[in-house]
């Protein structure tokens, strides 16, 4: 073998020397690379002094670093390569203590205790334990309960982690949290993917979840590639849903939990895993499925009521049991929790009612809101310690006559007060003293006071829905043979009510609508206004109304609201062809005594009405009272069917009228006094709530009035006409000069 010079070296003689000592270890293109990268000189003009070579190396190794060898792969191999490296979590570590968690697999408390024990810091009350007993016999054997508890009772940390116990054991393969809204719900997913993320505990024993969801770093892309030892985890970490790892062996493979507002898109709900197989609800918890506003409203209870006993519990399909549990609150008497808890309306649904305190003390009335009351109420000034000082006198003076105090009383929680007070007595007093007996009542105990106790209720959808008779669409109920119809102008539509009345102030609607336009080019807002009202009137005029004892009817006087746009109402009304039929109208406020002119004729005025020449002589026009008859068409609502002076609705069921329903309730009266002292009834529309179709009804009231429908024939429900003597010409002209 020739000489070789040592200090100038090809790549591929150096190559050659390393590798005659031990084949394979560098190649020329790794030399070439080493030469290109190493921070120190190991030759010139691309030649390697071996001696320099030598010595880099050695200083290299003993530093502990390696040697930069060039990769041959591609690109495209070192990245998948990596991407691969950084998917596979490895294996799975073994569980850290198994006795304790086959301990907790069959006992929801103590898995709550034993792995959530920050959420819980307080022990179990025996209303506590009954709820959890509730959602374990659901989830084990299945089961529907519904749990009405107070305010602070810890429901919506109680259904977290019920969740998660019926995930990680398999109890369950999709669980599905309901709240009230979108919001709610997602929060609860936000506190499971935490606890199993951070929980440490929960890590020991469930590694097979824990571990594949710390891998994802809250990164939820990462869930499509995750491995684990090659194996897919098929894991899923969205915002509002989950699927636990389908690793070999686990349990939990596979389980799906899901969150949604009740007033979502339930129906259909289903998981497709990413093996193919497609997975529906099995378990459902409800938490708090209602908000205040909801509760307050008739109608959204309705719905919500619906679609608890319609959508949720037919989200297991037909194959399928669903069980679950309501944990909720009752807000108002009749509202959606309260009807829930009614076993009589909902026998599917096993309640139970759940107060803060179960017994009031003895002393509840001259010691709790007599002189505790009154110490804690007071007003101190800040120079004598303002209210902490008024705080710290009604503690002692409980301290003092604790004895006294606290007999007889029995609370749910013996371990719920704050840190501040000294027993869980006190601190259901405070509540009821600072809150008030209302508020108490509803929140903490579950047996709200009725608001309108003593008064009558405000007109709601499902009142006037329980009026439709059956009757089919513009046919006339026996008796009621005075046809009227009323339109109300706003832009860009006309609605419109055809109602019959008889004896007694009876009615009936025949039929309603609506009719759209458009502004004309040629003549603008008010031709086009025109030319609808001449197509809506030509069609109620000229349509023939079936009598249900035979023969037929039509519309004799039809009123047109002219509180928009009045001079084309005014000219519509005069040049019409049905001009001998159709008047304008104008309603006024209650608080403005209504006195028609001296000259008005008996015939043309009467109770909250009148019928008379407007100043400028271009209209008869029929001003009315709005709040007086308001009242009395809500009267008629309230009415039953079949009673004296009873209104009524053509067809029969909720979809057909609901919207005609959420006009005519679309209003509430409040008390008022006139400048007179007089009180009255001031009606007000609710924010958002159209009442197009309420103000024709009432309209239609007045033009039967207008017609000879006597009001004093309804026996004391309405107000009656006032009493008219006939009037002398004399007393006319006296009156005018004067």
């Amino acid at each position: 073998m020739p000489t070789l010079p040592a200090d100038r070296l090809t790549p591929k003689q150096l190559a050659d020397l390393v590798n005659a000592t031990e084949p394979g270890t560098i190649t020329p293109a790794q030399v070439r690379y080493q030469l290109e990268t190493a921070k120190h000189r190991l030759g010139t003009g691309g030649r390697i002094h071996l001696l320099m070579y030598i010595a880099w190396l050695r200083r290299l190794l003993a530093e502990g670093q390696k040697l930069k060898h060039k990769d041959e792969r591609s690109q495209a191999e070192v990245m998948r390569d990596r991407r691969a490296a950084g998917r596979d979590i490895g294996e799975i570590p073994a569980v850290k203590d198994p006795k304790r968690r086959k301990a907790c697999r069959a006992d929801l408390a103590r898995f709550l205790r034993t792995y959530l024990p920050e959420s819980f810091p307080l022990d179990f009350s025996a209303d506590h334990l009954h709820v959890i007993g509730k959602i374990q016999a659901a989830a084990l054997g299945g089961g529907l309960f519904a749990e009405a508890v107070f305010r602070g009772f810890g429901k919506t940390t109680i259904l977290r982690g019920a969740a998660i116990w019926a995930m990680l054991y398999g109890h369950r393969k999709f669980v599905v949290v309901i709240a009230a809204d979108k919001k709610a719900g997602t929060s609860i997913i936000d506190d499971v993917k935490a606890e199993l993320e951070d929980n440490d505990l929960l890590l020991e024993d469930f590694p097979e979840v824990c571990v594949p969801a710390r891998a994802l770093e809250g990164i939820a892309h990462r869930c499509p590639g995750q491995l684990s030892q090659g194996v897919p985890t098929k894991i899923e970490w969205c915002a509002d849903a989950v699927a636990l790892p389908s690793l070999p062996g686990s349990a939990s493979a596979g389980v799906v939990l899901k969150a949604y507002g009740l007033t979502g898109r339930l129906r259909g709900m289903h998981h497709k895993r990413r093996d193919g197989s497609t997975v529906r609800p099995d378990f459902v918890l409800l938490d708090d499925p209602q908000t205040d506003a909801s509760a307050k409203s008739q109608s959204q209870c309705d719905t919500r009521e619906k679609l608890i006993t319609g959508a949720v519990l037919g989200l297991a399909g037909h194959t399928g049991k669903l069980c679950g549990l309501i944990a909720c609150t009752i807000i108002r008497k009749g509202d959606m929790a309260d009807r829930i808890l009614d076993h009589k309306a909902h026998p599917e649904w096993q309640g139970t009612i759940l107060p803060m305190v179960r017994k009031w003390a003895e002393r509840h009335k001259d010691l709790w809101l007599g002189r505790y009351a009154e110490l804690r109420r007071a007003d101190l000034p800040e120079s004598l310690g303002g209210r902490a000082e008024a705080v710290r006198q009604a503690a002692a003076f409980y301290l003092d006559n604790r004895a006294d105090m606290d007999r007889g009383a029995e609370v749910s929680w013996a371990q719920c007060f704050e840190p501040d007070e000294h027993s869980a007595i006190q601190h259901a007093y405070n509540l009821l003293i600072d809150r008030g007996e209302k508020v108490f009542m509803a929140e903490y105990q579950n047996a709200p006071i009725d608001e309108y106790e003593g008064e009558e209720p405000p007109l709601e959808p499902r009142d006037v829905l329980a009026k439709a008779c059956g009757l089919e669409r513009r046919v006339a109920p026996h008796g009621c043979t005075t046809l009227v119809a009323y339109i109300d102008c706003r832009k860009p539509q006309l609605h419109y009510v055809v109602a019959a009345f008889g004896e007694g102030f009876r009615g009936h609607v025949l039929d309603y609508g609506q009719r759209n336009y458009m502004r004309s080019r040629r003549g603008g807002l008010e031709a086009a206004l025109t030319s609808a009202l001449s197509l809506l009137t030509l069609e109620i005029a000229g349509r023939a109304y079936r009598a249900e004892q035979g023969g037929e009817l039509r519309v004799a006087l039809c009123l047109v609201d002219s509180g928009w746009l009045t001079k084309t109402i005014y000219a519509f009304c005069r040049q019409s062809i049905l001009a001998s039929i159709l008047v304008p109208s104008k309603g006024q406020g209650g608080e403005i005594e209504l006195r028609p002119p001296a000259h008005v004729p008996r015939r043309d005025w009467g109770d909250g009405w009148y019928h008379a020449l407007t100043l400028k002589r271009d209209a008869r026009l029929l001003v009315y009272n709005t709040d007086h008859w308001k009242s009395l068409a809500a009267e008629r609502i309230r009415t039953p069917l079949g009673g004296r002076g009873t209104l009524s609705i053509c067809g029969r069921g909720e979809a057909e009228h609901y919207a005609f329903a959420q006009h005519c309730t679309s209003e509430r009266p409040e008390p008022k006094k006139k400048k007179t002292g007089e009180v009255f009834d001031k009606w007000a529309a609710l924010p958002g709530r159209p009442n197009h179709w309420w103000d024709c009804l009432v309209g239609c009231h007045v033009g039967a009035a207008r017609l000879g429908i006597a009001l004093d024939a309804i026996g004391g429900q309405a107000s009656a006409p006032r009493a008219g003597k006939a009037i002398r010409l004399s007393e006319l002209q006296n009156a005018r000069r004067a």
